[in-house]
């Protein structure tokens, strides 16, 4: 109404200078907000073209550089960014750009190397409405450039935003340099710096009670930093938060990038696949409630992924082959993507038909998908927890397959590349990856040992199993039940091969279980039908009936569904590596195949120490259990 009696007055912008600029400014950012970005972008312009001075218009230029990343007309969002910042601001350079990064970061790792954390936290507020635009247009920058692939242009954007934090003070904003500053430090090899600047971003969001940066810094921190050493539980933590602040603050694109990471990190660590499904479906429909383009790929690859499982779309393998090689394969439309905005739903799309290649042992196309996956996408520049471990397990997976069907001695090295990769990674990044070392490690021993030593190869797989699934309170709640799956049917097909197959039997219908619990309903009928005279079903029903697999009930969109998650999972399979649990050989039987026991594991009643009962478990590489356990 306010705005209607407003165009009755022959000149506002005279009249009534300062009320006009209210009202157009709230009517801009509700248009851009609600999707209606022509009819925001013309009262912007009109807004712009009135003001009387830079301050006055820089909120709605800054929301117009919001709605074009939202639009995913990234790099028109970039270059208007940037150009306020020269031409308005005067805190972007100009030139000499590289010599800008290097000096800064020089001059900044100086500074973090004289001052403690203490001294940042206590630095004055930000006041100066010049700096603190600045300091929006540097926050839209980086989040915008990091998505779109543009390095130098976040990099610039990080540093200039402390070099004006170190000079003027703190202010929310800086909360999301600093966290870029991790994401610098995590692929310059500084983790302990890394995670140094991810805990100053949070304590600055904490003094500063910032809102609006919440989401992309929950974002970045969870995938690039926490995820190596933290409990889903915990991401998922920040993450609901990330995205209750996003959306209060109007931050749409910093809301659905918390969904999306949320999303990533259920379907990786095994959430039940149906109730992802729906989480899914809400997403998209959020996505198109806001008119919003952003991630909309990497959506429709997740959903396809877990339809393919859920029986609701046909796995094509012919199409698997084919998977990349075309845009339409990636966005099945005639929508054309650049190279940087392909990376994410490329990356995904392939993750997701390499793991079901592998559950249905086809390695030749899975081979095929790896090579593409490494040579589209640069998977050493990724520091995201989740792409990373996966991709490189799945490689390490496919190579064990392909070695088993050849015998070819390249398959197997590449193998131990990846088992020595996990172990670094457990060493240097966190000990969440700890499960995909051991899975990497037991599958490597029953290649290489003799069959008459294949206790020593079981008690690897069980060592797996058991870091994979939550030691809490054993089958309340269990991660990564896929995995579980996984690695108990490649136990009992090994078991098989060695003539064990009372054993073989009783790891096989665990597999079918931890199949069930995750819902991968294709999995399951094509598991049965060629295991289905393996399968002990009074076992099954016991286990189904001990540790009925109840889904959490969904609190919709923001719960990202992993209610049921037990925070302790990583830290008490580390410390059954140490051999520290008190948990007895015999209950890690129990869980692990859900069945009787087995003599060749027993010393009943006593801690597992699994580096020193009296077997060799050093690999030919030279590392051992302790080696993956030593993360403190």
């Amino acid at each position: 109404i306010a705005f209607v009696l407003l165009d009755k007055i022959r000149d506002p912008w005279a009249d009534h200078y300062d009320l006009a600029l209210r009202l157009y400014r709230v009517k801009t950012n509700a248009e851009l907000a609600l999707g209606n970005y022509d009819a925001g972008y013309k009262l912007g312009d009109e807004l712009c073209e009135h003001s009387k001075t830079p301050i006055d218009a820089l909120p709605t230029i800054i929301s117009k550089v919001a709605a074009l990343s939202n639009e995913n007309k990234r790099t028109q969002s970039i270059e208007v960014a940037i150009e306020t910042s020269q031409t308005m601001l005067g805190v972007y350079p100009k030139r000499g750009i590289v010599w800008t990064i290097i000096k800064e970061l020089v001059w900044i790792k100086s500074y973090f190397r004289r001052h403690k954390d203490k001294d940042i936290l206590e630095m004055p507020l930000m006041t100066d409405p010049k700096h603190l635009f600045s300091m929006r247009l540097f926050s839209q920058i980086i989040t915008t450039a990091i998505q779109n692939g543009r390095i130098t242009e976040w990099l610039v954007a990080t540093v200039k935003s402390i070099r004006l934090t170190i000079k003027h003070g703190i202010c929310e904003h800086a909360a999301l340099a600093f966290t870029f500053m991790a994401l610098l430090s995590v692929g310059q090899g500084d983790n302990k710096g890394a995670i140094r600047f991810a805990n100053l971003s949070s304590s600055i969001l904490e003094r500063t009670n910032g809102e609006s940066t919440k989401g992309f810094v929950y974002v970045v921190c969870c995938a690039t930093i926490y995820g190596w050493s933290e409990s889903t539980a915990f991401c998922m933590d920040l993450l609901r938060k990330g995205y209750h602040a996003a959306m209060g603050c109007g931050d749409i694109e910093g809301g659905i990038l918390c969904i999306s990471t949320g999303n990533a990190h259920a379907y990786y660590d095994g959430y039940p696949l149906q109730e992802l499904y729906n989480t899914l479906g809400m997403l998209q429909d959020e996505m198109k409630l806001y008119n919003l383009d952003v991630n909309k790929h990497v959506a429709l690859q997740f959903k396809n992924g877990i339809s393919m499982m859920l029986g609701q779309k046909p796995i094509d393998w012919d199409e698997f082959e084919n998977f990349g090689d075309t845009h339409r394969s990636i966005t099945e439309s005639d929508e054309v993507l650049d190279e940087k905005e392909a990376t994410y739903p490329l990356t995904y799309g392939l993750s997701f038909r390499i793991l079901i290649c592998i559950l249905f042992s086809k390695f030749e196309i899975a081979e095929k998908l790896c090579k593409r996956l490494q040579q589209k996408v640069d998977l050493k520049q990724d520091p995201a927890y989740e792409t990373q471990t996966n991709a490189y397990m799945y490689i390490g997976l496919v190579s064990a397959g392909m070695y088993r069907q050849t015998k070819r001695n390249k398959h197997l090295q590449v193998l131990r590349k990846m088992k020595k990769m996990f172990v670094n990674f457990c060493n240097t990044k966190g000990k969440s990856c700890t499960n995909r070392a051991l899975i990497l490690r037991a599958e490597l021993k029953s290649l290489t040992t003799k069959p008459q030593d294949w206790r020593m190869v079981k008690r690897a797989y069980d060592l797996a199993i058991t870091a994979t699934t939550d030691l809490g309170e054993p089958f309340k709640s269990i991660g990564h039940p896929h995995e579980a799956g996984l690695t108990s049917e490649l136990a009992g097909n090994y078991l098989l091969s060695v003539g064990q197959t009372k054993l073989a039997g009783q790891y096989f219908t665990s597999a079918l279980y931890f199949y069930q619990r995750w819902g991968a309903t294709v999995k399951v009928n094509h598991f049965q039908a060629h295991r289905k005279k393996y399968i002990d079903q009074n076992q099954l029903r016991e286990l189904h009936r001990s540790y009925p697999g109840a889904a959490p009930s969904s609190g919709g969109i923001v719960q990202f569904g992993i209610d049921n998650i037990d925070s302790n999972q990583n830290d008490l399979a580390y410390s059954l590596i140490h051999g520290s649990t008190g948990i007895s050989s015999s209950s890690v039987t129990t869980m692990t195949i859900g069945g009787g026991k087995d003599s060749s594991n027993a010393k009943d009643g006593r801690s597992i120490d699994f580096s020193t009962d009296g077997e060799n478990y050093d690999d030919e590489d030279g590392d051992n259990v302790s080696v993956l356990s030593d993360m403190s």
